[in-house]
């Protein structure tokens, strides 16, 4: 087995945890928006440690890649919503959208599961009807922050309207200096699409080409960007 390259992430897992901290001190900050906060963050931490287990591995490159993407995009959402924290109206009605459209993906799959089911049963077999499955997965949504506005998929913020897309919270944040870094991030998430996107022209990036090249740069860029959001944290307090 390849011996493992020396590329750690314990640099940014520190600044995670520093950021943790210091987002329980924002006094400003709603229970709810300290959850966001951090469990964004606590996201980002499992896969650095993943991140450190799995470089310089052979035939992990994908994977890798994979994880880094899934760190921007979160990266990406905790500066979005860094820049709502003043808004109160504004932060919730994000959220919201994001709720709903994880609301409406697990209605999909638990309706797709339950055909699964009924279609594996066996003959005779009686089944619960899909409003019997369904039942808790409803009374969840009746008792969460779902409550109001279970359905809206979007909502009209002060600086335009939002509907949940990592490239809408580029365009939201333009003009701001965390705009600039979420700029910058997004254009690191778009590339690694090509990893979790398939196409015959960029096939060697997508899966096979296993130079530690093709993973340092975004290494490099994450551990950038979370110092800055550290930064940006520790501003607040």
């Amino acid at each position: 087995m390849k011996k493992k390259s020396n590329i750690p992430c314990d640099k940014t897992i520190t600044l995670i945890n520093e950021s943790i901290t210091t987002v329980n001190k924002i006094e400003s900050l709603s229970k709810q928006g300290k959850d966001v906060f951090i469990d964004l963050l606590n996201r980002i931490m499992l896969n650095c440690q993943n991140l450190n287990e799995l470089y310089g591995l052979p035939q992990n490159h994908l994977t890798v890649r994979l994880l880094q993407r899934s760190i921007i995009g979160d990266l990406i959402t905790f500066l979005f919503f860094l820049t709502l924290i003043d808004d109160e109206n504004d932060f919730n009605a994000a959220l919201n959208v994001l709720n709903v459209q994880s609301k409406k993906s697990l209605e999909k799959w638990l309706k797709a599961h339950y055909e699964i089911d009924k279609s594996n049963s066996g003959q005779g077999e009686k089944y619960i009807t899909q409003e019997e499955y369904l039942e808790e997965f409803n009374d969840y949504c009746d008792k969460t922050i779902l409550t109001n506005d279970k359905n809206k998929t979007s909502a009209k913020l002060k600086k335009g309207t939002f509907s949940g897309q990592i490239s809408q919270m580029e365009d939201l944040t333009k003009g701001s200096e965390i705009g600039k870094a979420i700029h910058y991030l997004h254009a690191e998430y778009r590339f690694l699409s090509q990893v979790e996107h398939y196409s015959l022209f960029n096939r060697g990036y997508s899966y096979y080409h296993n130079k530690i090249d093709t993973i340092e740069p975004h290494r490099k860029a994450i551990e950038f960007c979370i110092r800055y959001l550290y930064e940006s944290v520790l501003s607040l307090v």
